[in-house]
């Protein structure tokens, strides 16, 4: 039996058994995957082959051809797998799950491997099974969903120290000891599952909560766009440097197509009601906009916008934008004027292109004219303003004057008489009145919405817009726009020339000017992770089992280190001479150190014991110069070739310590 091993118990020189609370913390692994991930079949067969092993005592010995073999056969039956039934949807999360589900079922194939060697008894593999099945533990560690995996996790937990205790004890366990481990046991499964149901059954409490220390639910920004827009005392009180969107195939720096930067419209608002701008996101009808209006027959510029982030399905587009195309089912909210997005949240990256025409106030798809009611809205003024304002708007231009003079004059006033400012302390009453007539300073949104209401008092429709300002170049062609480049400005609607957009916020206040320099690490991290962004999948799988080998080797390697080290501390230093002459000096030295009250441990060397015991031992006890020079003189002919001459002096050094009796 050279490939085939039976594995029987080992005597009791014999290193002890593999402990079975690792077996146990194995399949608890394989449950805790099958449970989070909905996959049974083969997880389940790698399980029950780890359970059968414990019943068969035949063993693939380690190393031979056939150990090998079952490993190659296993490992290319996933692959065919992996290749031959890829996954359905095409988004990257998706992706992502499905190759590392098979590289866990490949570790969990791995562990079924390891319980089939020979041989297997010993506790010396127990920290790499322990890892592997940590591994497949964490894997499917994504969330407490249900009621079983989070009492799978505490389970597994407990099954590990006891591993380590059992690893370590001698003696078997005494039913004294016993109960207080059962309770230890009990208490802490109760405690980690009671824990668990009871963030499952307050998690909206605690999401409100975590909500509330950030600022309250109607203002908390998403993506850095408010959902909600209500007046405060700040605008974006994160300003976080997170990357939202990149836009690629710019025109030149200076081109009239961008001048300073770019507005990228996400939602409009028309209803103007006590400092907050309605409607909500989640009362606007999206309809299924067909692909061919968002494609007409235009010439232009096209640029390509990237999604860097997860879990959203907003368009954000420049107004002008004379075409738009995008990966599947398109939905836009027009009358509303927006949003325009995606039927589902794609996974970033998510890109999209967007045709820039060359006329800066073309009216392309997204420009959609206002009914009757929208009209009457857009005209509308909030019924808390202070009648003083209407004063002020007519103040600010002549009433004989177009739309386009109103638009200008307002925009001149608001950046002549406020200031911009990230922090103010609004007073009481409306805040757009007290912000006009005070001559308050104030952020982006303060601005946007004077504008708002100071137009519809000249008659001109406008509304309210929030977005992006684009305007970091990361090379010559390309923009980043992170979560801080959040802004608001405003649309107004001309007659015989439709939308325009309408930046009445003083040019200190836009977000290029507001904005800090990166740090150089920032820049260095990103950069790094744009490069593996471009990695496909494949690649990454292959850096993962990469890793997993070289961990795998390393923990190989400190095991095999600890074992040589426990064989050399086991068998001890008592220098068992291969002669006889060598013998006898020996034995009488130990015979001496016994004398004198300081006898040799066996699993410790002469020279050690020497300097452990003379710390703390009396000059008049042993000459230790002279028993440091036997040691030396011993471990010469130990261990190198036996002298007579040199068998004399090691009898004189005994002499003279008085242990030649």
């Amino acid at each position: 039996m050279t490939a085939m091993q039976r594995d029987n118990k080992p005597s009791g020189s014999e290193p002890a058994l593999l402990p079975w609370q690792i077996t146990a913390a194995t399949l608890t692994a394989f449950a805790a995957f099958i449970v989070a991930r909905r996959q049974v079949a083969m997880p389940a067969a790698l399980a029950g082959a780890v359970v059968l092993s414990l019943i068969v005592p035949l063993r693939m010995k380690q190393g031979t051809l056939l150990n090998w073999a079952v490993r190659v056969l296993l490992y290319s039956l996933f692959l065919v797998v992996l290749f031959v039934e890829p996954p359905v949807a095409p988004d990257a999360i998706t992706v992502t799950s499905y190759y590392i589900d098979a590289a866990i079922q490949l570790t969990m194939a791995e562990l079924a491997v390891q319980y089939w060697q020979w041989p297997r008894w010993g506790g010396a593999r127990s920290p790499y099974i322990a890892l592997l099945s940590g591994c497949v533990l964490v894997a499917a560690s994504r969330t407490f969903e249900g009621r079983i995996f989070p009492l799978l996790v505490p389970i597994y937990i407990l099954l590990l120290i006891f591993a380590v205790r059992a690893s370590r004890r001698r003696a078997s366990m005494s039913g004294r000891v016993a109960i207080p481990l059962l309770t230890i046991v009990v208490f802490t499964l109760a405690l980690g599952f009671g824990a668990a149901q009871a963030v499952l059954a307050n998690r909206r409490e605690i999401a409100q909560a975590r909500l509330d220390i950030i600022g309250t639910l109607a203002n908390t920004p998403r993506l850095g766009v408010v959902n909600a827009p209500s007046l405060g005392s700040v605008h974006d009180p994160l300003q976080s440097m997170t990357r939202i969107l990149r836009v690629r195939g710019l025109p030149a720096s200076g081109s009239a197509l961008l001048e300073q930067g770019m507005h990228l419209r996400g939602l409009a608002y028309d209803t103007y009601l006590g400092g907050s701008w309605l409607p909500l996101p989640d009362n606007r009808t999206c309809s299924p906009v067909p692909q061919p209006e968002l494609r007409p027959e235009m010439t232009g510029h096209p640029i390509s916008i990237t999604r860097l982030t997860n879990d959203f399905k907003m368009l954000f587009t420049p107004l002008n934008a004379a075409a738009v195309v995008a990966w599947g089912r398109i939905e836009w909210s027009g009358q509303d004027g927006g949003p325009l997005q995606t039927g589902l949240p794609f996974a970033a990256p998510y890109s999209y292109d967007v045709l820039l025409s060359d006329e800066p106030h073309h009216q392309g798809p997204l420009c959609t004219p206002l009914d009757e009611k929208r009209l009457a809205r857009c005209l509308t003024t909030p019924p808390s303003m202070d009648r003083r304002v209407r004063e002020l708007a007519r103040q600010i231009v002549d009433e004989n004057a177009g739309p386009l003079e109103r638009i200008i004059a307002v925009k001149r006033y608001l950046r002549e008489n406020h200031r911009y400012s990230m922090n103010i302390d609004p007073e009481p009453g409306d805040p757009v009145s007290v912000f006009l007539l005070q001559k308050m300073d104030g952020h982006c949104e303060y601005f946007a919405s004077a504008a708002v209401v100071l137009l519809r008092c000249l008659k001109v429709p406008t509304r309210y817009v929030t977005g992006f300002y684009a305007h970091e170049r990361s090379s010559e062609d390309s923009m980043i726009v992170r979560e801080r480049d959040s802004h608001a400005w405003a649309e107004s609607w001309v007659d015989g020339t439709g939308w325009i957009t309408v930046e009445a916020t003083p040019p200190d206040g836009r977000p290029d000017r507001t904005a800090v320099i990166l740090p150089f690490w920032r820049r260095w991290w990103e950069a790094a992770s744009d490069m593996a962004v471009r990695l496909p999948d494949g690649v990454w799988v292959a850096v993962l089992c990469a890793l997993l080998a070289i961990l795998g080797c390393i923990s190989y390697l400190r095991i095999r280190a600890r074992q040589q080290a426990s064989r050399v501390g086991g068998m001890g230093f008592r220098y068992t001479p291969p002669l006889a002459a060598l013998a006898e000096i020996a034995r009488k030295f130990e015979a001496l150190l016994s004398r004198k009250g300081i006898p040799c441990p066996p699993h410790r060397p002469w020279g050690e014991h020497l300097d452990t015991v003379s710390a703390s031992a009396s000059p008049q006890q042993l000459d230790w110069d002279e028993a440091n020079a036997f040691v030396r003189a011993y471990n010469a002919q130990r261990f190198g070739s036996v002298d007579e001459s040199e068998l004399s002096k090691l009898r004189e050094h005994l002499k003279k310590l008085g242990g030649d009796r």
